[in-house]
């Protein structure tokens, strides 16, 4: 399937397409993931790599969901009132104060830390190899993987230096 060119739709078309398509997918996956490694950790009988593994997961899982809020309700509302006072020639809108001086490293930090979180995911859940659900769970984690990474290059590389330029 072929993609748009997103470096030339507008902002508001990109932003639209990450929250139905990849904001919408994790809103599945993770917790079809977090199902798949409950089976996982039941029949392993408790093995010592289950607290970190859950651990992470459940860490990451609670990043992203607020991670999504601030994007939807409070990142994207403002790109948008951005390209809209810069297709009409105004100034650059006012930002809400509590994101500081710079809201788009704010999110680049936080995308860093769901990448560094599915790699230790991936490095602790194989030491579920010989579970019946390990396969399951090994396929859930790399399809977010995936997803994630081209949801981040979406924002880090493609709406985040677009807006900067805006700015």
């Amino acid at each position: 399937m072929e993609q748009p060119d997103w470096n030339e739709k507008p902002l508001r078309e990109l932003m639209r397409h990450i929250v139905r398509r990849h904001h919408g997918y994790l809103r599945v996956a993770l917790p079809e993931v977090h199902g798949r490694m409950q089976r996982v950790f039941a029949a392993g009988g408790g093995q010592a790599a289950e607290r970190p593994l859950g651990r992470v997961f459940a860490e990451m899982w609670d990043e992203m969901d607020l991670h999504l809020e601030k994007e939807e309700t409070i990142l994207f509302p403002y790109i948008e009132r951005l390209e809209a006072a810069r297709e009409a020639g105004l100034g650059i809108p006012a930002a809400r104060s509590e994101w500081g001086e710079n809201p788009l490293g704010l999110m680049e930090d936080e995308h860093a830390s769901a990448i560094a979180a599915m790699e230790t995911m991936r490095r602790l859940a194989g030491g579920y190899e010989g579970c019946a659900h390990h396969g399951e769970l090994m396929a859930g984690l790399e399809d977010l993987r995936l997803d994630l990474r081209v949801h981040i290059h979406l924002e880090n590389n493609i709406l985040f230096p677009r807006v900067r330029r805006m700015m």
